[in-house]
């Protein structure tokens, strides 16, 4: 790793409603890849818990109160020109979702068509974990 190198973090919701995902389509003004569909996710501030990072992203960007249920995935990628580490957790959301500037579009989607809409391989394989947890807590 390199001498002055330092990670960000970030918390991705993951909320799932009537066997649909909700993914996001970021704005074209966001700082890098704006236009892709992802799960909302935001960066965590210094001294922030992940858990806590989620609730108030969630009531930026949904404006709903997010409660964490479980860390489903965690993985690094390249954001602008840092390093972040994305944790992804499974989420209930309290509220109907309302559209932020951090979107361009909200949409619930079922897991073939998240599959399709998810243009990284990252971003795919937290929606199998996903989907693979929720089997199990269901049996």
């Amino acid at each position: 790793m390199e001498k002055n190198a330092f990670f960000l973090a970030g918390a991705a919701i993951l909320a799932v409603q009537d066997n649909k995902f909700l993914l996001g389509k970021r704005s074209e003004t966001k700082d890098s890849r704006g236009g892709i569909w992802e799960f909302p996710s935001g960066r965590l501030q210094q001294d922030e818990s992940p858990e806590y990072g989620l609730i108030r992203e969630g009531k930026e960007e949904l404006d709903v109160l997010i409660r964490p249920i479980q860390l489903i995935d965690a993985y690094t990628l390249k954001r602008v020109e840092h390093t972040l580490i994305l944790l992804s957790y499974y989420c209930k959301l309290e509220g109907e979702i309302k559209i932020s500037h951090e979107h361009s579009e909200l949409t619930w989607v079922n897991y073939d068509q998240a599959l399709n809409l998810l243009k990284f391989e990252k971003q795919r394989n937290t929606l199998k974990k996903l989907k693979n947890y929720l089997i199990l807590i269901s049996n």
